[in-house]
C-alpha cells in the first residue's frame, strides 16, 4: 500500500495493477502506471513513484495524472523519493558522499545540494524499505562518517540538514509534523518532540511479551502504536505510558504510516471480513477509526504444510498461488487436536510468490522442536537454508550450500540433515540449527535424522547409527533388502525404508530389537509417524499403517486434495498425529489413536560451566524430547551440601524444554561455586508412559567462594610456603587428596599466611600475609591465580606480629564476612578482628583471656550452623572445639578427642576437600606425612587417611 495524503494505493492479491481509494468518497479508480510489477514507494503525498533502473524514477499523480520520468544525471546514485523529490547521493569528484534533492520546476529537473551535513560524511539511504519516513515536507536520510551511521531530518524546500540524536540503526523510526520516534531493544519507544531534537526523549513502555526483531511502532498523533509479530492487534499508548487501547481491527503486518500522522492497516471487522482501516488523533488524542475499503474475501491455501512435535507450520497462498507466507499453528496437547490462532513467520520469498502455481514449485517445510522451521530456496549464488521464527521471520538466518539443490534428510533435535553436491563431490552435511555451521560430514546416500543420531541405508539394506557430536558409530542393522534407490525416515521407535521414488517395496525396522519386516507400499511415498506410517491410495486417500500391533494393520484417515507429500498431507513424527489438506481447502488434524512411544530425550545442549559474573550469559540447558511433555521441572542442588539452591519449572512444550538460571537464588547473593547436580522431571502429555528423568552436574564460578577455595571449583586448598619464597595453593581434587599447583613467588620465608575470606567482593577468596616487620596485608589474588607481592593488596595494620597465631574461623559477626583471630604470645589472649564492610579490620577485641593451649586452628564451620569454629589442643593432647556465634564470640568448649596429634607439627583446617560439604582438616607430622580427617558436620572427625608424603621441606602450611 501506499497512504497519500487524500487517499491510497493498493494490490489485491492476484489483482493486475494498482488501484487507487480516496478516503473522503471512497471512490476507487486504476491507476495507469505503466510498470505494474514495481512496488511504489510510499513518498507521503498523492504522488506514486517507483524507482524502474537505478537512475530512473517515474512520479505519477494520482489518482489519474500524467507520468514524469526523473532521469538522474550522471555521478549521482538513487536514494529515495519523498512526495515529489527524489533524493540521491554524489558519487564522483570531490562530490562524493553528498545530498542533493532532484525536483521538477515545471519542465525543468532542478538539482539543490543539502546543506549542514558534517564535512566527509557519505549520504544514505536512511532505509532500505520502501515504506517512507517522514512528514509532507521533510524525510529522514542516513549517513556514515568513518564507521558510525548517523541520521538526520531533509527539509525538502530548504534543502537543509537537521542532526537525528542517535546511531547505529534505529527500528521502526516514524516521523510527523511534531515528533520523531523510535523502538528499542529495551522494549520501549523513544519519543522526541521536534521542537527541541536534542533534549532527552520522553520514554513509553511496550509492556507484554514483545518480540525485539518484529515488534512494530507507529505515531498516531502523540500516541505511540504497536503490535507484536506479523498478525497480531495494535495497541495504542496515550503520552503518559500507562493508558492503552486495544486497536482490535488492525492487523499488524499491513500497517502503513500516513503524510498527517496517520495510520492505515488491514484488519477484520467484526463480521470477519477484511477491510482497510484509517486511524487518526481524535480530540482527546485517543485513535478514531474509519473504514476506507472493504477488501474482497480470497480463500489461502496451505500449499505446504508439516508436523512435528505436535506444531503445524504452513506456507500459504492466495488461489492464484501468489504467496501470503509462513505459519505455525499449535494444536492442543491434550483432547481433541483443533487449532485456534496462528504466529506469523514471514513473508513469501519472490521466487516462491512467483512461481507457486504447482504445490511442487513451493518450498517444503521442516519444523523444528524449538519453533523455528527450515525450508530452501534457489538464489542467484546458489541454494541457500533458511531457518525462521517468530523472533526471525522469513527469510530469517540463511546460508548458502551450493549450486546442487539440497535433500533435506530431516530436521531434529539441533540440527538438520541433508544431501548435497554431485558426482564424487556428492555428500552428506549435518548443520547446527542455531549457527548454520557444518558439524558433521558423511558419505553421501539416503539418510535420516533423529536427535543427535545420524542413520544411514546403503545400497544393501546396511543401517548405520553416528553420533552427530561425536562422530561415532554407534549401531549398525540391517533392512534385510536391497536397493539401488533407497530412502530412509526415522522416528523414536522405527526406521522406515522404500525403495525408488515412486516405491516398489518399503519395510520398517523395530530399534527395540532390530527386527525387520516388509510392509506394502502406496501410490505415493510414505510419511513415518510415531508408530504408523501414512501415504495415499489410489483415490488420494490418506491410509496410516499401524506398525505397533502383531502385523501391520490400515486406517483411513481422509481425503486429500494433492498426492504430493507434504502437500496434501504429512505426519507427525512425535505423535500420532495427520494432517492433510482436504478437498475444502480446509487443513484437517487427524489423530491415529495409535499408542505412543514413552517419554525420552533424543537430544540435549546442557553446559558443563555456570560462570555467575558473567550477568549477560546465563546458564540455559536445552532437552529435545521424543514427544510433548505436559510440564516439566528441574532443579539445582549443591553437591556437596545438598541443599536445592533453585527450582525450575514449565508447562506445555511440543519437543523442546529450554531452562534458564542465572545463578542468583531468590535472596540475590549468588549460590557458592563448586559443583551443582541437576534432575529434570518431564511428565508426557499423553499420559503414556513414565516421566522422564535426566540428571547430571553444572560446575559453578564466579559465584559465592567457598572456603579455602582459590581456584573457584568449590573445593579446598592448601596454602604453603616453600624455601624458595614461593606461597603455592595446593587444590584440593574433590576426592580428599591435593591435585595441581598455583605458586607465586618472592616473599620471605618468614612470611606468615591466613587463608581468608572475599575482602572485595569479587567472589574469590583472598590471602592475609603478615610482614617481616609485623604488618599485616590483605592480597587479593583472581580466582585460580596465584598471590605474589605484587598481587593488589590493602594493609590492614601493624604490630601483628605479637600474635603466636593468626587464623580465621570464617563469620564470627554474623554478617557474612570472615573475620581475624588473633593469639597473643605474651597473654595467651584471643583477639577477634572483625572484617568491615571496605575490606579492612576493626580493632581487635579481646574475647578470650591466658589460654595456654599448643595450638589453636581456626576451621570454618564444623557443625553446620553458620558460624566459624574453632581447634585448640592442649598440653595433654587433647582436642577441644570452641563453637562460634554471631555475636564475635565462642560457646564453651566441646571435647573431640583424646590422646590426639602428638606428632603433628601443623594442623590445617582446610575446608572440604573431599566433595561432601563438610569442613575437614589435614595435619603435617615431623616425617613430612601429610593426613587428612573427614568433618562429619557435627563438630567431629573421621579416622585419618594419608594423602601425600614429603612436606617436612615446606616452612609452612596454611
Amino acid at each position: 500500500m501506499v497512504a497519500g495524503r487524500t487517499g491510497f494505493a493498493y494490490r489485491t492479491a492476484g489483482g493486475a495493477g494498482y488501484q487507487w481509494t480516496d478516503y473522503a468518497s471512497g471512490a476507487t479508480s486504476e491507476l495507469h502506471l505503466k510498470d505494474n510489477y514495481f512496488q511504489p514507494v510510499n513518498t507521503m503525498s498523492d504522488v506514486i513513484a517507483y524507482p524502474v533502473t537505478a537512475g530512473t524514477v517515474n512520479l505519477v499523480d494520482a489518482p489519474g495524472g500524467t507520468t514524469r520520468t526523473v532521469q538522474l544525471p550522471a555521478g549521482f546514485r538513487y536514494l529515495t523519493v519523498h512526495g515529489e523529490t527524489v533524493v540521491a547521493a554524489a558519487t564522483t569528484g570531490d562530490a562524493t558522499g553528498e545530498c542533493h534533492l532532484f525536483r521538477f520546476d515545471g519542465p525543468v529537473l532542478t538539482d539543490r545540494k543539502v546543506v549542514g551535513l558534517p564535512s566527509g560524511a557519505v549520504c544514505t539511504a536512511a532505509f532500505t524499505s520502501v515504506y517512507g519516513v517522514g512528514d509532507p515536507s521533510s524525510t529522514v536520510v542516513g549517513y556514515t562518517l568513518g564507521t558510525v551511521r548517523h541520521y538526520g531530518l531533509v527539509d525538502l524546500d530548504e534543502a537543509t540538514f537537521t542532526e537525528l540524536p542517535f546511531t547505529g540503526a534505529p527500528k521502526d523510526l516514524q516521523v510527523t509534523k511534531d515528533s520523531v520516534s523510535w523502538f528499542e531493544a529495551s522494549k520501549s519507544v523513544k519519543v522526541l518532540s521536534r521542537a527541541d531534537l536534542q533534549a532527552a526523549p520522553r520514554s513509553v513502555p511496550i509492556v507484554g511479551p514483545v518480540s525485539n526483531s518484529y515488534v512494530k511502532t507507529f505515531l498516531v498523533g502523540d500516541q505511540v502504536v504497536w503490535a507484536n509479530g506479523g498478525g497480531g492487534a495494535l495497541t495504542a499508548v496515550a503520552p503518559d505510558g500507562k493508558t492503552t487501547t486495544l486497536l482490535s481491527y488492525a492487523y499488524a503486518d499491513r500497517a502503513l504510516s500516513g503524510p498527517d500522522g496517520s495510520l492505515l492497516v488491514l484488519g477484520k471487522d467484526p463480521s470477519g471480513d477484511y477491510a482497510v482501516h484509517r486511524f487518526t488523533a481524535g480530540p482527546d488524542g485517543a485513535p478514531l477509526r474509519s473504514e476506507v475499503l472493504t477488501v474482497p474475501w480470497q480463500a489461502s491455501r496451505s500449499a505446504r504444510l508439516a508436523l512435528n512435535g505436535n506444531r503445524l507450520v504452513t506456507y500459504e497462498t492466495d488461489p492464484t498461488g501468489a504467496g501470503l507466507g509462513f505459519f505455525e499453528r499449535q494444536p492442543a496437547l491434550t483432547g481433541t487436536p483443533t487449532v485456534s490462532g496462528q504466529t506469523y513467520l514471514g513473508p513469501a520469498s519472490v521466487q516462491y510468490s512467483a512461481v507457486c502455481k504447482e504445490v511442487q514449485s513451493c518450498p517444503e517445510l521442516y519444523p523444528a522442536a524449538d519453533g523455528s522451521a527450515v525450508y530452501t530456496t534457489l538464489e542467484d549464488n546458489g541454494y541457500r537454508i533458511h531457518v525462521v521464527d517468530k523472533d526471525d521471520p522469513a527469510p530469517g538466518s540463511q546460508v548458502t550450500v551450493g549450486t546442487a539443490a539440497p535433500k533435506v534428510y530431516g530436521v531434529s533435535g539441533h540440527y538438520i540433515a541433508y544431501g548435497t553436491g554431485t558426482s564424487t563431490a556428492a555428500r552428506t552435511e549435518v548443520r547446527d540449527l542455531d549457527s548454520l555451521a557444518v558439524v558433521r560430514t558423511a558419505p553421501a546416500g539416503a539418510s535420516a535424522l533423529w536427535g543427535n543420531t545420524l542413520w544411514q541405508l546403503s545400497a544393501t539394506g546396511k543401517l548405520t547409527a553416528t553420533d552427530v557430536a561425536k562422530g561415532t558409530v554407534t549401531r549398525t542393522l540391517t533392512t534385510g533388502a536391497s536397493c539401488a534407490v533407497p530412502a530412509l525416515q526415522a522416528s523414536a521407535r522405527y526406521l522406515y525404508w522404500e525403495c525408488g521414488a515412486a516405491p516398489t517395496a518399503a519395510g520398517v525396522v523395530d530399534l527395540a530389537d532390530g527386527r525387520a519386516r516388509t510392509i506394502g507400499v502406496g501410490v505415493t511415498p510414505g510419511r513415518l509417524g510415531d508408530g504408523f506410517v501414512s501415504r495415499l491410495d489410489a483415490d488420494d486417500r490418506v491410509v496410516v499403517t499401524d506398525l505397533t500391533g502383531a502385523s501391520p494393520a490400515d486406517l483411513v484417515m481422509g481425503t486429500a486434495n494433492s498426492s504430493v507429500p507434504g502437500a496434501g498431507w504429512t505426519a507427525d513424527p512425535h505423535s500420532g498425529l495427520v494432517a492433510y489438506a482436504g478437498k475444502d481447502q480446509k487443513v484437517h488434524l487427524a489423530p491415529t489413536g495409535i499408542g505412543s512411544a514413552p517419554l525420552a530425550q533424543i537430544d540435549s545442549s546442557v553446559p558443563a560451566t555456570k560462570n555467575v559474573d558473567d550477568e549477560g550469559r546465563r546458564w540455559t540447558p536445552k532437552w529435545w524430547l521424543s514427544k510433548a511433555a505436559a510440564s516439566w521441572k528441574l532443579s539445582l542442588k549443591n553437591k556437596a551440601t545438598g541443599i536445592t539452591v533453585a527450582t525450575l519449572s514449565g508447562g506445555e512444550t511440543g519437543g523442546l524444554i529450554e531452562a534458564s538460571w542465572d545463578g542468583v537464588p531468590s535472596a540475590g547473593h549468588p549460590v557458592a561455586n563448586g559443583a551443582y547436580t541437576w534432575t529434570l522431571t518431564a511428565q508426557p502429555a499423553d499420559g503414556s508412559g513414565a516421566p522422564l528423568t535426566k540428571s547430571g552436574t553444572v560446575q559453578v564460578t564466579g559465584g559465592g567462594a567457598v572456603q579455602r577455595d582459590y581456584t573457584g571449583d568449590g573445593i579446598g586448598d592448601v596454602l604453603t610456603l616453600n624455601a624458595k619464597g614461593q606461597f603455592t595453593f595446593q587444590h584440593g581434587d574433590g576426592t580428599g587428596k591435593l591435585s595441581g599447583k598455583t605458586s607465586g613467588s618472592g616473599w620471605s620465608t618468614s612470611a606468615v599466611a591466613v587463608p581468608f575470606g572475599d575482602l572485595n567482593d569479587d567472589h574469590c577468596n583472598d590471602v592475609l600475609v603478615r610482614m617481616t616487620d609485623g604488618s599485616l596485608r590483605g592480597y587479593k589474588p583472581a580466582c585460580g591465580k596465584a598471590v605474589t607481592p605484587t598481587t593488589s593488596y590493602t594493609k590492614l595494620g601493624n604490630g601483628f606480629q605479637a600474635y603466636k597465631t593468626l587464623t580465621t574461623a570464617g563469620d564470627l559477626t554474623g554478617d557474612g564476612r570472615a573475620d581475624l583471630l588473633g593469639w597473643k604470645t605474651s597473654t595467651g589472649d584471643l583477639y577477634l578482628f572483625a572484617t568491615k564492610s571496605d575490606g579492612t579490620m576493626a580493632a581487635g577485641k579481646k574475647i578470650r583471656s591466658h589460654w595456654t593451649y599448643t595450638k589453636v586452628m581456626g576451621v570454618g564451620d564444623l557443625n553446620g550452623d553458620g558460624y566459624g569454629d574453632l581447634l585448640a589442643k592442649d598440653k595433654s593432647n587433647e582436642l577441644w572445639r570452641y563453637n562460634g556465634t554471631a555475636s564475635g564470640q565462642f560457646k564453651e568448649r566441646v571435647l573431640v578427642f583424646k590422646d590426639w596429634g602428638a606428632s603433628y607439627n601443623t594442623v590445617v583446617g582446610v575446608g572440604d576437600i573431599t566433595g561432601d560439604g563438610k569442613a575437614d582438616i589435614v595435619e603435617r607430622d615431623g616425617s613430612g606425612n601429610l593426613y587428612r580427617n573427614n568433618g562429619d558436620g557435627k563438630g567431629s572427625f573421621g579416622s585419618r587417611t594419608k594423602i601425600a608424603t614429603g612436606w617436612q621441606g615446606y616452612k609452612g602450611a596454611f
